[in-house]
């Protein structure tokens, strides 16, 4: 039953998407040319992850796959620019705070200190999210989730292409439902014209997604409620490009588990996620000092 409700609900939330996609077009409302850039990076991430995870056969079958492949990114592709170009300009209108780092990004500005700032922000918000969902799975015993045994192993035989293609796929997975919950919040909120009120509903709906427990256990349905709140808050003090940014880590975390024992046969795929990670976090925050040197700030102040 509250899959039926689940599905209705999600069905229900693409209606209204495409409603107000029409009438934004209609109005020459939006900005085209970030939807463009947003849709083309969730067809190759879809498009190229699926590619890398397959087992490549010079058979008939082959071109069928292929062709496969590009269709679900053109799918992802065409879902996410009708997403974008239904939300953007009412969330600009209603939350202007919201789409300012998200806005820099796709255009292009990855130098923006703000934009590294935000980006810092959804990384640790996601390791989070993940520490407590893992919190709540060991609660239950339930065992950690991973896409496939291929995905651990990055330096294998296919050169790592599987395990660059699910880590694309991991994190459109963490985009995709980002952008679905901006969707549901801004319906909630054009249809009750309030926003705690739309942001309460919202949480107790669980309507995207929910957590995978067997049983009707309370904890992890808490635990979700939880990080849905303080995902939403997010979303108000720090905009949706860390609220993006937090999911795609915490997916990422989730699909690749890392851990310190050496002995694992996936150990080094997990030192190489970390690895990955730290990287990133360092290039974010250098960026995100603008040109300053922090030394020689720390040694001015003493």
């Amino acid at each position: 039953m509250d899959q039926v409700v689940a599905n209705l609900i999600t069905a229900a939330a693409l209606i209204g998407v495409v409603v107000l996609a029409r009438r934004n077009l209609r109005h020459q409302r939006g900005h085209r040319r970030a939807a463009l850039r947003l849709a083309l990076v969730a067809g190759a991430f879809m498009s190229t992850g699926r590619l890398l995870t397959m087992h490549h056969v010079p058979t008939s079958f082959e071109v069928a796959f292929v062709f496969g492949a590009v269709a679900w990114g053109l799918f992802q592709a065409a879902l996410v620019w009708l997403c974008y170009v239904a939300l953007e300009p009412y969330v600009r209108r209603l939350w202007p705070r919201v789409l300012v780092s998200w806005i820099r990004l796709l255009d292009g500005r990855i130098k923006d200190p703000l934009v590294a700032r935000h980006l810092i922000y959804g990384a640790v918000a996601g390791i989070f999210f993940q520490l407590l969902d893992q919190a709540s799975r060991l609660w239950v015993g339930e065992p950690i989730y991973a896409i496939s045994a291929s995905a651990f192993l990055p330096f294998g035989t296919d050169g790592g292409a599987s395990f660059l293609g699910y880590a694309l796929i991991a994190a459109l997975s963490g985009i995709m439902p980002s952008v679905g919950y901006l969707a549901l919040l801004l319906l909630f909120r054009l249809l009750l014209r309030n926003i705690a009120a739309a942001a309460i509903l919202m949480v107790l709906l669980n309507p995207i997604q929910g957590p995978m427990t067997s049983g009707l256990e309370l904890l992890p349905v808490l635990v979700f409620q939880t990080g849905e709140s303080l995902w939403l808050a997010m979303i108000f003090r720090f905009g949706f490009l860390s609220a993006a940014a937090a999911l795609v880590v915490s997916t990422l975390l989730e699909r690749f588990p890392l851990t310190i024992d050496l002995s694992l046969w996936y150990a080094p795929t997990s030192l190489f996620v970390l690895a990955m990670v730290v990287v990133l976090a360092v290039a974010a925050f250098r960026v995100s000092l603008g040109g300053r040197a922090l030394l020689s700030d720390l040694l001015k102040e003493t």
